[in-house]
């Protein structure tokens, strides 16, 4: 909310995240999207559905949601600036 997606994503190691991976890449997945970077977003958001288990409880139904409300670009699209 604050617009400080480079701060965020600084904070969230993934790879220290051990049974909250699936929280981050979630969070990382937000902080991509609000960048404007939506191929790196739906990744996030795939990585975080693919690392879910049943420690971290993310809200599937939600973070997919989350998945497919992110377009896709088709080869050769400009992304929309």
């Amino acid at each position: 909310e604050q617009g400080k997606y480079d701060e965020a994503l600084g904070l969230l190691d993934t790879g220290a995240a051990g049974s909250f991976a699936a929280l981050y890449r979630e969070i990382r997945g937000d902080a991509l999207l609000g960048k404007g970077d939506q191929a790196a977003a739906r990744a996030e958001y795939e990585a975080a559905l693919a690392a879910d288990d049943t420690e971290s409880r993310i809200d599937r139904d939600f973070v997919a949601l989350k998945r497919d409300s992110v377009p896709t670009q088709q080869a050769g699209e400009a992304a929309p600036q």
